[in-house]
């Protein structure tokens, strides 16, 4: 601790007396309108337990003359918004000075609120923010130095050398105790922060006296207590960055399962895809979402040609014209988005072969996207009498019963699908959906995970998502 010619020999028993009663008891009592006279009083014992440069010293302000200081300051100060702080705290420092009696020989402080302003602005306010409080100790430290280098003791010029490691640790022991004794050790901390000031004083003309030099702001360790309180600023808004990013996938993953009606229901449901061929071969959906999940419009892949030689398309052959050239006239309308013109055109392969079980399917797709479900739960009801393993068509029977609000028979179906392709993701997934519009919560939990295990997108993304115990309806 670096020490001037100034000396304090208080000792924190002599002010636990004034700081109980006076401080505690009676500002309490009065709320807070006692205090100045308290605070007065700490004032004087502090002044004679003090040498500077071998002078007695003793202070003669009062307590009536602090009330109406503090008042006057502090109402200006509010009406400023803080902006009056600087000159404020110049006023009570200037009232301080008068005060203090140095040999008998007056006090005075120099300094301005213009002078400080700069000052307040950067070390009391912006500086304290941007490391969140850690700052506030140097700050006041700083404070101190100025004020005590703007005083002429006496008459006398002022230095100050006491480090701010020193103060550091004299206010963290005396926090720390305080909150331990519920600040009974007030008395203590007041003796150890004024031994530290007192002791770091030089006072006296510069011929006959070593002063300190200027305090001065170490910009190196300014810059570390930005850094070191802007990291946990930063982990905050990472973290609430990260949770935000988690709420908004699992918002979207909600949206994506959500229930739909009839009515807002339509192409963009469904995705199933048509690729044409012999009545051999099935025409079946690449994959098959959720009733409630939100995709593109179908794309539909352009149409293989059927094994039957295609016969071209002239106004005296379409009269001749075989239900598997028909059936890729109407895959390639559906292709363009044209459902209408591919449902005829499939209802002309129908007539020609009742049997065609990929044009009763591929119409039923047609139909699901025109909005047409109970159509469409006839074709595919049609596609399964002549195929009851076409998995598929029970998957989009299913899809097509839940647009039209039948929940229970769009359960039956996905369950018929399930049994046919067990391994199948997208059934389950499905099925999960519409268990959960129903409100059979536990069983649509038990089908999301089983998607999921089978690889399934939507399902993969929900399970891992922070609310994976069930989807919102």
């Amino acid at each position: 601790m670096a020490k001037g010619n100034c000396k304090f020999n208080g000792s924190g028993g002599q002010y636990f007396t004034t700081v109980l009663i006076h401080l505690f008891v009676l500002s309490g009592i009065t709320f807070g309108l006692y205090a100045p006279w308290a605070w007065v009083k700490i004032f004087r014992l502090k002044a004679s337990h003090t040498t500077l440069n071998g002078k007695e010293v003793r202070f003669i302000g009062t307590g009536g003359q602090l009330l109406v200081l503090s008042l006057v300051q502090g109402i200006l100060t509010l009406l400023t918004l803080g902006l009056y702080g600087p000159w404020a705290i110049c006023k009570f420092f200037e009232w301080k000075a008068q005060n203090t009696l140095v040999g008998e020989s007056p006090s005075r402080f120099n300094g301005t609120g213009g002078e400080l302003f700069t000052f307040y602005l950067i070390h009391m306010v912006v500086l304290p923010i941007l490391t969140l409080g850690i700052y506030c100790f140097y700050s006041l430290y700083r404070l101190y130095a100025w004020k005590e280098e703007h005083t002429r003791y006496g008459g006398e010029k002022a230095s100050f050398g006491a480090g701010f490691l020193d103060f550091f640790k004299v206010s963290i022991v005396g926090s720390i105790l305080n909150s331990l004794t519920l600040n009974l050790f007030t008395p203590w901390s007041l003796s150890m922060l004024y031994k530290w000031q007192i002791q770091g004083l030089a006072v006296g003309e510069e011929h006959s006296v070593d002063h300190f030099p200027p305090v001065r702001t170490n910009m190196a360790a300014v810059a570390a207590l930005v850094v070191i309180g802007l990291l946990p600023a930063l982990s905050i808004g990472l973290f609430v960055k990260s949770q935000y990013d988690k709420f908004a996938a699992a918002g979207q993953m909600g949206q994506a399962i959500k229930m739909v009606s009839a009515d807002s229901a339509g192409a963009n449901s469904f995705r199933a895809d048509v690729h044409s061929g012999s009545q051999n071969q099935h025409q079946r959906p690449a994959q098959k979402p959720a009733p409630g999940q939100v995709q593109k419009k179908p794309e539909m892949a352009s149409p293989k040609p059927s094994t039957s030689t295609k016969v071209a398309e002239t106004p005296s052959a379409r009269s001749t014209e075989k239900p598997e050239v028909l059936y890729n006239r109407a895959c390639s309308k559906a292709a363009q988005g044209n459902f209408a013109e591919a449902d005829k055109i499939y209802t002309q392969v129908i007539t020609l072969d009742k049997k065609y079980t990929d044009a009763y399917y591929n119409r039923g797709l047609a139909r699901m996207e025109m909005k047409q479900y109970d159509h469409a739960v006839s074709d595919f009801t049609s596609a399964l009498e002549l195929d009851p393993k076409l998995y598929e068509a029970y998957c989009n029977r299913a899809n097509a019963h839940f647009r039209a609000g039948r929940s229970e028979a769009a359960i039956k179906d996905y369950e018929m699908a399930i049994r046919l392709k067990p391994d199948d993701g997208d059934l389950h997934f499905n099925r999960g959906v519409v268990l959960q519009s129903v409100g059979q919560m536990a069983a649509a939990g038990e089908d999301f995970k089983e998607a999921g295990r089978l690889g399934q997108k939507n399902a993969i993304a929900f399970l891992q998502s922070p609310s994976a115990a069930m989807p919102k309806k």
